[in-house]
């Protein structure tokens, strides 16, 4: 359970306007007791810059997606419109696209907004980061 992997800094962690998430999850249970849930996070693990950019499980099935540079900026949240499905594989994807995000559920569209269009020299972390797959 909520298991890491730390990368060094690459082109990979460097954010691009264009770019796609997506992956399989089968929830067992619903977050308890907490807001959020992570259920996949690229973020800096050093200095008071913290950036992120995470897909999140909350109460009851929905998702967050969150995009924060660790180089400045305010956290810009999407929130889905429809719920996972407990005791089933879903499949959860989240598109951007010039600053236009998607949020998909299982392949219908579950929120739309505008988040953080970055600038060439935003990243999503600075120094070492950890990519975060929770079980």
């Amino acid at each position: 359970t909520n298991q890491s992997l730390t990368v060094p800094t690459s082109s990979f962690l460097t954010a691009a306007n264009t770019y796609t998430i997506e992956f399989w999850i089968y929830p067992i249970a619903f977050p308890a007791g907490v807001t959020q849930s992570p259920l996949y996070q690229i973020s800096n693990t050093t200095g008071t810059n913290f950036g992120f950019l995470a897909i999140t499980l909350k109460a009851a099935g929905a998702l967050v997606f969150s995009v924060r540079p660790s180089t400045g900026g305010t956290e810009v949240d999407l929130n889905s419109t429809s719920n996972v499905t407990l005791t089933a594989w879903n499949h959860v994807a989240v598109s951007v696209d010039n600053g236009a995000a998607t949020l998909y559920i299982n392949g219908a569209s579950a929120g739309t907004s505008t988040v953080l269009t970055m600038n060439g020299t935003q990243t999503f972390s600075t120094g070492t980061s950890e990519v975060w797959f929770t079980r």
